[in-house]
């Protein structure tokens, strides 16, 4: 059993282990918008001011921006033959990009790239002429809402126009990626350092691309999808993904598979909990929280701010050891194993080590029919500290 587990037993092992609780808050799908979301945007900044963690940092929320939208008006004067883009700037969007400003400047924003668009611009185009709903969907607003396509259409690096999707030439994808972060460091004057691929959809000639312009930590769900099948879902490739793992191009993985989506039912209990069982783990929480949570419906908005002042507070009241830091500052923590955030004692990395593989179903499964879980449970039971 062991031999045959010995992949996901090394990758567990492996795992940094993190002596103190760490979060951070992911929120994607920032990019262009009205005045209003940059008005959001502040009110989130105040609620991060307001909670410290151990150390006395302040909250930190990290912001996925996709860097443009479709030129509505200029597509339409050639009956959307062509695409034309809208870029983010601070031109376009100033309220916004006033707000990211400062608060990265405080360290209470960390802005993270999902790409140029939040889609491939060649299948959107033929979707759009496809598709009568994806033409409302254009013609619906000035800054149209990418979270409101289907979700085969909302990855980036994968050709959609046919189901199930095809790679895209590797050219394209080099091509592309290149001019993105150009983008990316003429909006924010830093070259992207962090990615979060859009629909979590992408493969390894877009890891290279990644690389090639400096981008050196993905964020991922714990597995990577390359394509959409028949009826657009998503299907996942390879093994799965551990935090701190390291590709072929030297990039970082993170893991973020834990949500707080006040608009969807996620609340701070829910938030409090992943906190629970992830620091048990020797795990960082990270939490996805989408922008529609802060931006719909005015009492949808309300609430979800609300509901995030009182996760903080809650947080840092049952974790006063808790830290809060951005993705890019938890990678260097993995890479450099610093011993005042990583766990270095033998005894306690095997608990730990434990406790991983129990959360492991087939692993688990196969431990309680052969025995293994008996000497398991005794090692365990040493390595525990005491209360």
């Amino acid at each position: 059993m062991l031999w045959y587990y010995r992949g996901v037993l090394l990758a567990l092992w492996r795992e940094p282990v993190l002596r103190h609780p760490i979060l951070i808050i992911e929120s994607d799908d920032w990019g262009p918008g009205p005045k209003a979301h940059g008005q959001q945007l502040h009110r989130i900044a105040k609620i991060l001011e307001r909670h410290h963690d151990a150390r006395g940092n302040a909250a930190v929320m990290t912001l996925g921006v996709a860097l443009a939208l479709p030129d509505v008006k200029r597509m339409a004067l050639n009956d959307y033959a062509q695409y034309y883009r809208q870029l983010f700037s601070p031109l376009l969007c100033p309220a916004i990009c006033e707000v990211m400003r400062r608060g990265t400047a405080s360290g209470i924003f960390a802005v993270h790239m999902q790409g140029l668009e939040h889609y491939w611009p060649p299948t959107l185009l033929w979707a759009i002429k496809a598709n009568e709903k994806v033409k409302a969907w254009l013609l619906s607003d000035e800054f149209p809402r990418t979270e409101e396509l289907p979700p085969h259409l909302r990855s980036r690096w994968t050709n959609a126009t046919s189901l199930p999707s095809r790679p895209l030439p590797e050219e394209q994808i080099k091509a592309a990626v290149s001019l993105e972060a150009k983008i990316f460091s003429r909006i924010f004057s830093v070259m992207p350092e962090v990615v979060v691929p859009p629909a979590f959809c992408w493969n390894n000639l877009v890891e290279k691309a990644w690389a090639d312009v400096g981008v050196r930590i993905i964020v991922t769900p714990g597995y990577r999808c390359e394509s959409h099948d028949r009826d657009g879902g998503m299907t996942a490739k390879g093994s799965l993904i551990y935090n701190g793992q390291i590709n072929a191009y030297g990039q970082v993985y993170v893991v973020r598979d834990d949500y707080f989506e006040p608009g969807l039912g996620h609340l701070a209990e829910k938030g409090l909990a992943a906190l629970v069982k992830k620091s048990s783990l020797g795990r960082p929480t990270l939490l996805e929280s989408h922008r529609f949570n802060y931006v719909d419906d005015p009492d949808v908005a309300d609430a979800a701010l609300s509901q995030l002042d009182h996760f903080l507070e809650e947080t840092t009241k049952h974790f006063p050891s808790v830290l809060f830091m951005s993705t890019a500052k938890l990678v260097e923590v993995f890479v450099a194993a610093d011993p005042d955030f990583i766990q270095r004692k033998i005894m306690r990395r095997i608990g730990v080590w434990l406790l991983r593989a129990r959360e492991v179903p087939a692993l688990w499964r196969v431990a309680c029919l052969s025995g293994m879980v008996i000497p398991a449970f005794l090692l365990y039971k040493i390595t525990k500290p005491a209360r």
